[in-house]
């Protein structure tokens, strides 16, 4: 399934989770990426990842992978990812079908967001901002 990525572009590097540095993610166009823990998180349509960097400020850091990713289900809430244990909590509680909110503080995810078990970056997108939303 085709998807978008936001990245953060730090040090020659392409990462996700760049505040957690055992979950962080290295990102290199063609090769398959799997999370450590849980699912990676990306958009379904390019406006919405472009709407996330806009909304958090992300424009001067970061940039959108397209690619091509596996398993991609939608999810109901995200957790407000404060630590490594939070973020752990959060995705065993999901594995064992309870509800999150037990283990972390959770929110809406941002509009379009999805996750899959696998993400293989295929080129980088130029932002466009004439799109109104």
């Amino acid at each position: 399934m085709e998807v978008y990525k936001v990245v953060i572009h730090d040090s020659n590097c392409s990462t996700s989770f760049p505040y957690v540095v055992e979950l962080c993610l290295h990102y290199k166009i063609g090769e398959r990426i799997t999370p450590k823990i849980g699912k990676i998180f990306v958009f379904k349509t390019k406006w919405h990842a472009e709407k996330f960097v806009k909304k958090y400020g992300l424009i001067m850091c970061s940039f959108i992978f397209e690619g091509e990713a596996e398993k991609c289900t939608s999810i109901s809430k995200i957790c407000n990812f404060m630590s490594t244990d939070d973020y752990r909590s959060f995705w065993k509680a999901k594995k064992n079908h309870k509800d999150p909110e037990d283990f972390c503080v959770t929110q809406e995810p941002p509009e379009g967001t999805l996750v899959c078990s696998a993400f293989t970056p295929e080129k980088i997108v130029p932002f466009s901002w004439e799109h109104k939303g």
